[in-house]
């Protein structure tokens, strides 16, 4: 190893070697500035060596080098390297350009740059001597080493002259004499497949000795040094004398295993996508980010009834249903324009004229930082929108059916309960007409089953309203106190008949007015109090209706029926609010009902938004109880309770007039004799048209008006006479 020295510590005869030289030599401190220059370089430079004193060396290099010169030293001394060898040019003082080759040292003490020594030699005027030749190849070897690629020079016969260290390692040359014929074989040199040994005759070395150049000829090497082996791109070139002959070739070998394996990895997942889309039972389709269609599978073109070819680019909207293909070209445009995911449905056509539903949906493919493409699947749904379309038409059909079976119900029952009201009306008069003990019995009995036929049709028809979701909850103010009153009131003469007590208990602390659907709510009450008074043989029946909470808007009341009747065992408290049910088979044979009652009792509560609780104990009684949430009026006005109705029973319509419209005779009848037993005066009209001129002759007091007739309804019968 060279000692290491400083100039000014040298004899004077050795700096006058130095200052005599043709080279330019000169001395920098770590931080690249000038300590010392020979006349040479004052000479070639123009600049003095005081002017060069303490001179960064980057200011004499050309401006459009300077980066690059500054990162090449800058390398050298981050990575201490002693020796390199740069070639760049500098601008003298007068602003002429030289070319210069140098050899720089640079000297480290530990991690510490502390000079830079360099010789420079002026390449544009100066012919190299040997011995910086044999610097430069010493320093091409360095750099050569220091590559990644491998580097193998040749001569004309194929004996191998030069390699690098990466050469010497990838072809694993310990037979640096071999012939070129043998060398395929021997360092392992196959077909990128690894399936057959490259031909002597298509090595590019070889190829390149005939003045031929070779670019990117893709190998696999594999030989006792690289294990598993390495896939290597070759690129050769041939040497040139003066004369241009060749006089060797050059190969210069670069290892892309990292890159070919992601190709395979690439390739060998396509074919896997590929695999996985043809055995998918969906169509699938990939398209790039401006949603040009560059791949779909076998079971797109099946489905859609596209040929792959036809479908790629944009056509595959020549295959979608006319009355589809500017909508979904719409669609499809605006969600590319977004970068959305789509989700649609489409049909396509096939060329026999069969149309297919399909499901369309579609994905984004993001790298990152960019989207790339869309991927999507088609799904074939014409079983599902044809299935849909018989559901469509079995609901169009139920709905007609429910409806005919609505207005079945509803002219039937209206049919029926004509003859049963006069059945009963009948049943009525006869009754209060004095009849012989003989014929009581029968009367009460007529009176009797009528009622039941009649409640019977009643339940049905409403039963049947509420399974056809035709009952609508209504708010309106209700005086909560006088509705629950009026109902204990009205069961009042039949539990006097049974020696049963009614009675009604209603908290005081609820307000007057609630708004509450009064029809629905005492509809409930009723079935809940008639079943009870029907079960109960004495005792007591109680109406009872406690507030249990309350904020703003809300009341929360709880309402019970309770009675000290027969009970229910507790196997059946479920099975009784089942509809067409009772409690025990003869039951509806000993106390009759339909065993509907409850159920649409159920329904109703339900439909409020709550559920209906029964407590029951055999030979004891029952306790029915709900709870419902109506809302406070905002302003009560009926802050006192309103004086209750009279019995109807001591009612007098005396010498009032009164016509009766409806082209039922037996309601005529009926009506009538009810009417002249209250001391009215009723007339008859069997339309709306005879109605109408009778209400211009005679100045009636109450007319009460059917609704379904021939030639004119009520409704508009009724019109007409407000107009008078």
């Amino acid at each position: 190893m060279r000692p290491r020295v400083k100039l000014d510590s040298q004899p004077s005869n050795f700096q006058e070697i130095v200052e005599s030289l043709n080279d330019m030599v000169y001395e920098l401190d770590g931080e690249g500035r000038f300590k010392y220059a020979n006349a040479t370089m004052e000479r070639l430079l123009g600049y003095s060596k005081d002017e060069l004193k303490d001179t960064p060396y980057w200011k004499l290099v050309v401006p459009e080098e300077q980066h690059d010169v500054m990162k090449f030293y800058d390398d050298q001394r981050n990575n201490l390297i002693q020796d390199t060898y740069n070639e760049f040019a500098i601008v003298t003082k007068c602003g002429d350009v030289l070319m210069v080759g140098q050899n720089v040292r640079m000297e480290f003490v530990g991690q510490d740059l502390i000079s830079i020594r360099t010789v420079a030699r002026d390449l544009t005027k100066v012919m190299e001597l040997q011995d910086q030749l044999d610097e430069k190849t010493k320093l091409l070897s360095s750099i050569l080493n220091t590559m990644g690629e491998a580097v193998l020079v040749v001569d004309t016969g194929g004996k191998l002259i030069g390699s690098n260290s990466a050469a010497r390692k990838m072809f694993n040359l310990g037979q640096p004499d071999l012939s070129l014929s043998k060398w395929a074989l021997f360092h392992g040199i196959f077909d990128v497949q690894q399936t057959k040994i490259i031909s002597y005759y298509d090595l590019p070395l070889r190829q390149a000795l005939e003045g031929q150049q070779i670019d990117n000829f893709e190998v696999f090497i594999k030989n006792d040094l690289t294990g598993d082996g390495l896939y290597v791109a070759l690129n050769s070139r041939p040497l040139r004398d003066t004369q241009h002959k060749v006089s060797g070739a050059v190969l210069i070998a670069s290892d892309i295993t990292t890159r070919k394996m992601a190709e395979l990895e690439l390739r060998k997942n396509e074919e896997k996508f590929r695999a996985m889309n043809d055995a998918s039972p969906l169509g699938v389709f990939v398209t790039n980010s401006n949603g040009i269609c560059e791949y779909v599978n076998a079971q797109y073109s099946k489905i859609t009834g596209l040929p792959a070819e036809e479908a790629l680019g944009t056509g595959w909207v020549k295959g979608l249903h006319p009355e589809d293909k500017l909508k979904v070209w719409a669609q499809w445009k605006q969600a590319i324009e977004e970068a959305n995911m789509t989700e649609s449905e489409q049909r396509f056509v096939h060329p026999d004229g069969t149309v297919v539903w399909t499901h369309i949906k579609t994905s984004t493919i993001r790298l990152p930082n960019a989207l790339v493409g869309y991927i999507g699947t088609v799904e074939d749904i014409t079983h599902r929108k044809n299935y849909e379309q018989e559901l469509l038409e079995a609901k169009t059909r139920a709905e007609e059916a429910s409806r005919m079976k609505e207005e079945f119900l509803s002219t039937m029952s209206h049919e029926i309960r004509t003859p049963l009201n006069a059945v009963i009306g009948m049943s009525h008069l006869l009754l209060q007409d004095n009849p012989q003990p003989y014929q009581l019995e029968n009367l009460n009995t007529l009176k009797f089953s009528a009622e039941n036929l009649l409640a019977l049709i009643n339940d049905v028809l409403d039963y049947n309203k509420l399974e056809a979701g035709a009952i609508e909850l209504e708010e309106t103010e209700v005086n909560l106190h006088q509705l629950l009153n009026s109902i204990q009131r009205s069961f009042q003469p039949r539990a006097v008949l049974k020696d049963v007590a009614v009675k009604a208990q209603v908290d005081r602390n609820i307000p007057q007015t609630v708004l509450a659907d009064p029809l629905r709510l005492s509809q409930i009450i009723n079935n809940l109090m008639s079943n009870a008074l029907k079960f109960t043989p004495h005792g007591s029946v109680t109406i009872i209706a406690d507030l249990v909470d309350e904020n703003r808007n809300d009341l929360f009341i709880n309402f019970k029926v309770r009675d000290t009747g027969i009970g229910i065992l507790k196997e059946k408290l479920e099975t009784i609010f089942e509809r067409f049910s009772q409690a025990e088979k003869e039951t509806s044979r000993k106390y009759g009902g339909t065993g509907l009652g409850l159920s649409i009792t159920r329904k109703l509560i339900e439909m409020w938004g709550s559920s209906i609780h029964l407590e029951s104990v055999v030979d004891k009684g029952s306790e029915f109880s709900f709870t419902l949430k109506l809302k406070r009026v905002k302003e009560d006005l009926c802050a006192k309770p309103r004086t209750p109705v009279g019995d109807e029973t001591n009612m007098s319509l005396s010498g009032a007039r009164v016509l009766i419209v409806d082209d039922s005779y037996i309601n005529q009848l009926v009506a009538a004799k009810f009417l002249s037993k209250w001391g009215a005066d009723p007339d008859k009209a069997d339309n709306g048209a005879e109605a109408i001129e009778m209400v211009k002759m005679t100045d009636y007091d109450v007319v009460l008006m059917d609704i379904e007739m021939p030639e004119m309804d009520g409704i508009a019968t009724t019109a007409e006479i407000r107009k008078l």
